[in-house]
């Protein structure tokens, strides 16, 4: 059964998840990378990359792919349940991806620098050309750098508010 299907940002190439995993199709060829039973996939922009989510054993698991081979480049560990979210950055460089637990991290297309900004996460968005990333916590609102550096509360549940510059 197929669980999710999604267009490369070309619209040459498709790609679903089903209970074998990660399946990519297009006339040129028809491929399926293994991974357990799939339940969301998103393409980078750059149609470079896929990402899925899968059942590892008794974990779910965001997978990242290399859509060109197709081989597995990272495998970000959400827990006993599925991920809340994952999205990519707009340049198509990295992802970010939210587990059920809260925990909210970030890792490059080519699998490197899996990066934990921040734990206890409510919702989490891409800012800009996605080099920041804005995530909810504890009632307020931070800002970091996609490596999870310099994280800054620009807004908190007593409404203090600070501005930050470009």
């Amino acid at each position: 059964m197929v669980e999710q299907l999604r267009w490369s940002p070309t619209a040459l190439e498709l790609a679903y998840v089903d209970q074998r995993g990660l399946n990519l199709w297009s006339d040129a060829r028809t491929a399926t990378l293994p991974g357990g039973w799939g339940v969301q996939v998103s393409w980078a922009a750059d149609g470079r990359h896929v990402a899925y989510e899968a059942l590892d054993g008794f974990n779910w698991t965001a997978v990242v792919v290399d859509a060109a081979s197709p081989r597995e480049l990272l495998r970000i560990p959400g827990g006993n349940s599925t991920l809340n979210a994952f999205a990519w950055n707009p340049r198509g460089s990295r992802l970010l991806a939210m587990t059920r637990s809260g925990a909210l991290q970030t890792a490059g297309a080519d699998g490197s620098r899996l990066t934990t900004i921040a734990t206890h996460v409510n919702g989490s968005v891409w800012l800009g050309e996605g080099d920041h990333v804005a995530y909810a916590t504890d009632g307020h609102v931070s800002v970091a750098s996609a490596n999870g550096s310099n994280a800054t509360i620009v807004w908190s549940g007593a409404g203090d508010v600070r501005f930050l510059r470009p």
